[in-house]
C-alpha cells in the first residue's frame, strides 16, 4: 500500500487502479483492479474510453506496472493550473485597482495642500474653485509668478544658510546638497560688517547684494547673520582655481562703493575665508572669517582681510611681521581693542616659551618698534603735537622681567590710543558745529533740503537726519522750519515787509506754507500775532 501511495496521488487514490504483471502477463499484485474490471486473475485490456493507461516495463525481469487514471479526473487535474492562474490574475487586478485608488486619494490630498498654499502665497492669481483643473491652476501660478517664486526661493535659501552659519547642529551633507541644489565642491565665505552705521529694518540698508552681483562673476547665496552684517557663500569652479585673489580685488571695489553710499564715518570690515569643499564645513568657514575679523581688524580702519593658515605663532619665539604691522595700524587708528588683542597674543607666546636674555631683547624690541613708529607718525600731525609731547616712548629696562617690560609697552600703547580718540572726538565735534552752522546759514533758500547738506559734506542723508534728531530733539524738517520762523518773527517785529515778502525771504515756498508753519508755533496768523504784541505793549 505504501508503494501505491507513492505512485498514485492521494486525490486519485480511490478512482484509479494499478496492477503489476509478470513476464507471462499474470497479475501478481493490484489496487482497485478487481473493482474496475472483471474479477479474473488474468489481466485483460482495460477500457481506454474511460481510463488513460500509463505502463512501465522492466526488460531485465519482465515485470510490468500499469496505472489507469479516469479521463474526467485527468482533465480536471490539467485544468486546475488554469483555474489557479485565472484566480491569481483576478486577485492581482483587484490589488492594482485598490492601490490606484489609494494613490489617487493621496495625490488628491497632496494637491489640495499645494493648491491652498499657492492661493495663500499668490492671492492675486485668484482663488481655486470646484471644477478647475488643479494642474492647470498650479501651472498658471508658476507662469504668472515666476519672479515672485524666484524671490521666495532665494529667501528660503537665505534663511537656511543663516541657520547653517549660526547653528552648532551637525547637518546632513546629502540633505543640504539636495535642499540648496548647488555644488559645494569649492566655496569660500565672505562676511561684510558695517560699524558705526545706523541700521533700520533689521538689516543693512546699503544695497550690498546688488553691488555684489555686479562685481562678482561667481554665484553666491546671501544671509543676514547680524543687524549690520551680511554673509555670503561664494561658489567656485574648483578648489585649485585662482578665485580667492579675484574675489579679494572685487571686495576692495565693494568696500569703496559702500564708503561712498554709507558715508566716511562708517567703518567696513570684509573677511574672506579659505576655500572649502563639502557643505558640512560651511559653519567652519564662517567661524574662520569671524575669528580673523575679531583678532585682526581695526575699529576705525576699513579693510579687506583674507584668512591665512596659522603658523603656530604661540609656540614660536619670533613674531609674525603681519602682526607687528597690524599693531602699527591699530595705534594710528586709536583702536584700543585691537591693541589689547595684540598684547594678549604676546603674553600667550611668552607663557608657552622659555626665553634667554638675547631672545627676550629680540622680542621686546620687535614689539617696541611699531609702537615707536606710530608715536613718530602721530607727532608729525600738527593738531596732535601738543597732546603727545608729554608722552615719551618707554625704554627697554634689562633689569625688569620680560612680562613687566611688555606691560610698560602696553600701557604706553593704550595712552597713544586715548590721544587718538581725543582727537577724533574733537574733529567730530568740529564737524557737527560746521554742519549746523551751514544749516542755519543756508536754510532760507526755498530749495534747501537734506541733500543740500550731503552735497556740502561727505556724509550720508541718514547720518544728517540722525544727527539733527539727537542734537536738537527735532526732525530735520522741523528744525529748519523753526529757524525760518525765528527769522520771520524778527522781520514781523522790526520791519514793514508784507507777509509775502517775509515768506520768500525766510525760505517758504508760498504764503500759505508760511501761514501753516506760523500757526503750528503760535496757533494764529502773523497779522494777529503782531497785533497781540503791540496791544500788550500798550
Amino acid at each position: 500500500m505504501e508503494i501505491v501511495k507513492n505512485i498514485i496521488p492521494s486525490v486519485l487514490l480511490d478512482t484509479s487502479f494499478l496492477y503489476i504483471t509478470d513476464s507471462n502477463a499474470n497479475i501478481i499484485a493490484s489496487h482497485n483492479y478487481s473493482v474496475q474490471y472483471s474479477p479474473d486473475e488474468n489481466a485483460t485490456a482495460p477500457d481506454t474510453d474511460n481510463f488513460s493507461l500509463l505502463t512501465s516495463r522492466r526488460s531485465d525481469s519482465g515485470y510490468q506496472i500499469t496505472l489507469g487514471v479516469p479521463n474526467d479526473s485527468l482533465s480536471l487535474a490539467s485544468y486546475s493550473p488554469l483555474l489557479i492562474l485565472k484566480s491569481y490574475l483576478q486577485a492581482g487586478m483587484i490589488l492594482i485597482l485598490l492601490f490606484s485608488i489609494f494613490l489617487a486619494f493621496r495625490e488628491t490630498i497632496t494637491m489640495r495642500k499645494v493648491v491652498h498654499t499657492a492661493s495663500v502665497l499668490f492671492p492675486s492669481s485668484g482663488s481655486f474653485t470646484k471644477g478647475t483643473n488643479e494642474y492647470t491652476y498650479i501651472s498658471n501660478i508658476l507662469t504668472n509668478n515666476a519672479a515672485d517664486l524666484s524671490s521666495l526661493n532665494s529667501q528660503v535659501k537665505s534663511f537656511a544658510l543663516e541657520n547653517l552659519f549660526l547653528s552648532d547642529k551637525n547637518n546632513d551633507a546629502a540633505q543640504m546638497q539636495k535642499f540648496f541644489q548647488e555644488s559645494f565642491d569649492a566655496y569660500c565665505v565672505i562676511v561684510i560688517k558695517l560699524n558705526n552705521y545706523i541700521c533700520k529694518d533689521n538689516h543693512v540698508p546699503v544695497p550690498l547684494e546688488e553691488d555684489c552681483r555686479t562685481l562678482l562673476n561667481s554665484p553666491f547665496i546671501s544671509a543676514y547673520t547680524n543687524i549690520s552684517e551680511l554673509s555670503l557663500l561664494i561658489l567656485q569652479k574648483d578648489k585649485e582655481s585662482p578665485e580667492p585673489s579675484r574675489i579679494e580685488n572685487n571686495m576692495k571695489e565693494l568696500l569703496n562703493l559702500i564708503q561712498q553710499q554709507a558715508g566716511p564715518d562708517t567703518v567696513i570690515h570684509i573677511g574672506i575665508s579659505s576655500v572649502y569643499s563639502g557643505p558640512e564645513h560651511i559653519r567652519e568657514a564662517y567661524l574662520q572669517v569671524q575669528t580673523t575679523l575679531n583678532l585682526l581688524s581695526n575699529a576705525d580702519l576699513s579693510e579687506v582681510f583674507v584668512y591665512s593658515e596659522p603658523q603656530s605663532l604661540i609656540y614660536q619665539k619670533t613674531l609674525d611681521v603681519s602682526l607687528l604691522m597690524k599693531c602699527y595700524d591699530s595705534l594710528l587708528c586709536g583702536d584700543r581693542q585691537s591693541i589689547s588683542f595684540f598684547f594678549d597674543h604676546i603674553n600667550d607666546i611668552v607663557q608657552n616659551c622659555d626665553y634667554d636674555q638675547q631672545e627676550s631683547l629680540q622680542l621686546l624690541f620687535s614689539i617696541r618698534q611699531p609702537i615707536f613708529n606710530a608715536y613718530q607718525e602721530i607727532c608729525a600731525a600738527n593738531e596732535l603735537n601738543k597732546l603727545v609731547t608729554e608722552l615719551n616712548p618707554p625704554a627697554i629696562n634689562l633689569r625688569y622681567p620680560i612680562k613687566k617690560n611688555i606691560s610698560i609697552l602696553q600701557d604706553f600703547a593704550f595712552q597713544l590710543c586715548d590721544q587718538i580718540q581725543t582727537r577724533k572726538s574733537a574733529k567730530r565735534s568740529q564737524l557737527m558745529d560746521n554742519i549746523f552752522e551751514f544749516i542755519r546759514t543756508n536754510c532760507f533758500d526755498p530749495n534747501f533740503s537734506v541733500f543740500t547738506v550731503t552735497n556740502e559734506f561727505p556724509i550720508s542723508k541718514n547720518y544728517i537726519l540722525q544727527l539733527t534728531k539727537e542734537t536738537t530733539g527735532k526732525s530735520f524738517k522741523a528744525y529748519v522750519e523753526s529757524i525760518r520762523i525765528d527769522k520771520a518773527e524778527f522781520l514781523l517785529k522790526n520791519t514793514e515787509k508784507t507777509n509775502i515778502q517775509i515768506a520768500a525771504e525766510c525760505g517758504f515756498c508760498s504764503e500759505n506754507t508760511f501761514y501753516r508753519a506760523f500757526a503750528r508755533r503760535h496757533g494764529t496768523t502773523p497779522v494777529k500775532w503782531v497785533e497781540g504784541l503791540f496791544s500788550n505793549k500798550h
